[in-house]
């Protein structure tokens, strides 16, 4: 079976041939823009033990220390904002958690959807400053 190209014949099997190249160029992308722990950071040490134990308001990982990000942050009409990016981004207020903070920084875990960087990001979490 084949196809026609304006300019000469093309077998049905370079179609299949391209099309399954691209899919795997695609999905390289996609797991290649995954994020990745801090320059320096030891998944394996207490701090990445926190990360990794942090749960959204649904009981789900809010990730770990590949998606959480020590970030400035502040308050502005009632509602968090982090600084994300060189930007200020509300926090939603369903993911702001209530706990302990060890490192005393605000924590923001989030992560950009699919393998756009479209602002917002999608946060998972948002750990404010511990005020023990």
């Amino acid at each position: 079976m084949t196809t026609r190209n304006k300019t000469h014949i093309v077998p049905a099997r370079w179609n299949i041939k391209r099309f399954s190249i691209s899919g795997l160029l695609v999905l390289g992308l996609i797991f290649s823009a995954s994020a990745h722990p801090p320059q320096g950071a030891d998944p394996n040490s207490e701090i990445a033990k926190w990360f990794k134990s942090l749960r959204n308001s649904q009981g789900l990982p809010c990730c770990d220390i590949s998606d959480c990000r020590r970030v400035d942050a502040r308050m502005a009409n009632g509602h968090y904002e982090a600084r994300i990016d060189e930007q200020w981004a509300t926090v939603p207020d369903e993911t702001i958690k209530d706990i302990e903070n060890p490192t005393g920084q605000y924590i923001a875990c989030y992560r950009y959807l699919e393998s756009s960087r479209d602002f917002p990001p999608n946060f998972y979490c948002f750990i404010p400053i511990s005020m023990v």
